[in-house]
């Protein structure tokens, strides 16, 4: 949600918190923060539904919004600077999307843990971890598996290489 409240332009601290604000208030009611622009209440308030809320009903446990205040901290804010907006932020949620798509729902097992780990693992490490991992458990990894998953690396690096290659060329002024 960061993307669609915060621009990469913003660098500063105060808009990216304000920004941060506007994303848990809407679920409670409270629309005050909210612009015309993105707020389907601001714009239809008689008619407007939350689509992504369980009834289409606002959440009455205020107690929540406090747990989510402390991420809404000038440190914490100063630490995400950096991430707000960014390519590589898209790719990990492209990889956590791929091990744990939204069509299925394992947000009540702990098995949601493993896959967003196994995702972070693969973007970090890359598909190695799968080898490191099953070393780890006291299995040993067949060279097919080795060998598929450093061919799957290698592919990584080569579509890495080519996207780079073409960012420069875009970037640089024609001749």
């Amino acid at each position: 949600m960061l993307f669609v409240l915060h621009s990469p332009k913003q660098k500063d601290v105060e808009s990216l918190q304000k920004a941060l604000k506007c994303i848990v208030p809407p679920a409670f009611g409270d629309h005050k923060n909210c612009k015309e622009t993105w707020c389907g209440f601001k714009k239809e308030p008689l008619t407007y539904k939350h689509k992504d809320l369980p009834h289409h009903k606002v959440h009455k446990k205020v107690h929540l919004t406090f747990s989510l205040d402390e991420y809404t901290t000038e440190t914490v804010v100063k630490k995400l600077i950096p991430f707000a907006n960014s390519q590589c932020n898209e790719a990990l949620n492209s990889i956590v999307g791929s091990k744990n798509p939204k069509i299925r729902f394992y947000g009540s097992s702990e098995s949601s843990d493993f896959l967003v780990a196994c995702a972070v693992a693969q973007k970090n490490i890359g598909y190695s971890y799968i080898n490191s991992t099953l070393s780890h458990l006291g299995i040993e990894p067949r060279n097919t598996c080795i060998t598929h998953n450093s061919k799957l690396d290698k592919k990584g690096r080569k579509i890495t290489a080519i996207i780079k290659n073409l960012q420069s060329k875009m970037s640089s002024p024609p001749k």
